[in-house]
């Protein structure tokens, strides 16, 4: 049987649900978060919610005689000494991960995801496990057991003499077993330039920002695997770790990285493929060229290519960055490149509050497409 609380209690877990997204901007950013995952909970501080009563009290006259229109009433009034009423103030509340994806969802609208269809991948893996007649490892005891057989069921063997010499029929070899290891749907490539010019605090920005994209990307393929590749001059695949917090000297080459992607690519073609892209927007002059030539065979092959320019007073200002160079480059071909005006979407992000903005850009198909950015 239903409590009569249950009601009660559902309105105020939507009046709480409501405060987080009235507020969704300063939760997004708040770093419990990263690193978590699914029913993980996260303690947050959500504003009072005053429940609805009739409240009676008497306010009081002007303090002499019955008062005449205009003059001030009593009221109540901060003191200099401490009280004994409690003021407004903050409380806890615990939420999941999930939870709060779902509502960041809500806000961002349907995402900008189209799958390619219940496309999944099977990653295989070999190990040395079965054991045949053909082969080149040999199995010396699976060996010695076939040819001590032979010599038993001849009546060769002699056990005052027990050497037993094995024949060609009687090695043994280990074959390798081809066994399933995981199975993906989707694949999300996550680059970025990994030079100093990106600071700590714009590292976290983009890992708070692909922490998110990754989470709502789940909610649409639940088979999601993920890969991290940092490039300089040249690029190279890492683990999460390194992606979040290195970075590195040198100058940089944008199309070492594309390259790097469109050979990791070749890994999912029958996957689902989001490769996020972030850098200051700096490149080698030289690089722009084969940088765009990469990124027409790149956008067609994945889902979604998406770009986050992230503000470096080290850079820009100073020269105008990527972001600028594709909007002109597109807008130039637009003739010939409509289905990758489709695919692909720019943001610019210069502090923390521009996390649910850029993940509007990259996800919410309604939102301003990256060719009309200014």
């Amino acid at each position: 049987m239903t409590s009569k609380i249950t009601p009660d209690h559902n309105r105020f877990k939507k009046i709480v649900k409501g405060k987080i997204k009235d507020d969704m901007q300063k939760y997004v950013s708040n770093e419990e978060f990263i690193g978590k995952k699914g029913n993980d909970k996260i303690r947050i501080k959500i504003p009072r919610i005053d429940i609805p009563r009739f409240k009676y009290g008497w306010v009081g006259g002007v303090g002499s005689g019955d008062g005449e229109p205009g003059d001030p009433l009593n009221s109540d009034k901060r003191g200099n000494e401490p009280g004994s009423i409690q003021g407004n103030y903050d409380f806890d509340t615990e939420i999941t991960v999930d939870e709060m994806t779902d509502l960041l969802a809500e806000i961002l609208g349907l995402p900008f995801l189209e799958p390619k269809g219940k496309r999944k991948l099977t990653h295989k893996k070999d190990t040395l496990r079965n054991v045949g007649p053909v082969g080149n490892r040999k199995h010396f005891k699976r060996s010695y057991k076939e040819a001590l057989k032979r010599e038993l069921s001849t009546g060769n063997y002699d056990p005052n003499n027990p050497v037993v010499v094995p024949y060609e029929k009687d090695f043994r070899y280990k074959t390798p077993k081809i066994w399933p290891q995981e199975e993906f749907d989707a694949a999300i490539i996550l680059m970025r330039d990994g030079s100093s010019s990106i600071d700590e605090e714009q590292r976290k920005i983009i890992t708070t920002t692909n922490d998110w994209l990754e989470r709502i990307i789940r909610r649409i393929h639940p088979k999601v695997d993920v890969r991290y590749l940092i490039h300089a001059v040249t690029a190279e695949e890492t683990d999460k770790h390194t992606f979040d917090y290195v970075s590195e000297g040198g100058g940089t080459k944008i199309s070492s990285v594309f390259e790097l992607c469109l050979e990791v690519m070749k890994e999912y073609k029958e996957c689902n493929i989001y490769p996020f892209y972030y850098s200051d927007g700096d490149n080698y002059p030289d690089d722009y060229k084969k940088t765009f030539q990469l990124l027409e065979t790149l956008i067609p092959n994945s889902n979604l290519f998406c770009y986050g320019e992230i503000y470096s007073g080290f850079f820009l200002g100073k020269n105008k960055g990527l972001l600028h160079f594709i909007n002109r480059y597109f807008y130039i071909k637009k003739g010939e490149a409509q289905e990758m005006y489709k695919k692909t979407r720019l943001a610019k992000i210069k502090k923390k509050e521009d996390i649910i903005p850029t993940l509007e850009t990259f996800l919410n198909k309604n939102k301003v497409p990256f060719y009309n950015i200014g």
